[in-house]
């Protein structure tokens, strides 16, 4: 027997629905049917933001993981300029 299928949300959906749970504003029943859930449902995207609220100040940004490694590869490709600069220099290769 097929039962009934499960359905996805997506994150942005979760968000809304637990900052709202968090608010305290409605209740989560309230929430449940606005959005057309079951309450339990609400009651765990709320813990699981504030279990996890602590996590999106400890990791680095994807803008700071980014700059991170074009700062490595501005250092990988300025060690190597250097290297071919004193190479070219001591065979006496010069650019035309």
């Amino acid at each position: 027997m097929a039962g009934r299928q499960r359905r996805l949300h997506g994150p942005d959906l979760k968000a809304t629905v637990a900052l709202a749970a968090v608010s305290g504003e409605k209740s989560a029943a309230q929430l449940a049917r606005e959005f057309g859930l079951h309450p339990n449902v609400v009651r765990q995207w709320r813990d699981q933001l504030l279990a996890n609220a602590a996590a999106a100040f400890s990791m680095p940004s994807l803008a700071q993981t980014e700059r991170q490694e074009l700062l490595a590869k501005i250092g990988a490709l300025e060690l190597r300029n250097d290297f071919l600069e004193r190479a070219s220099a001591s065979t006496g290769w010069q650019d035309a």
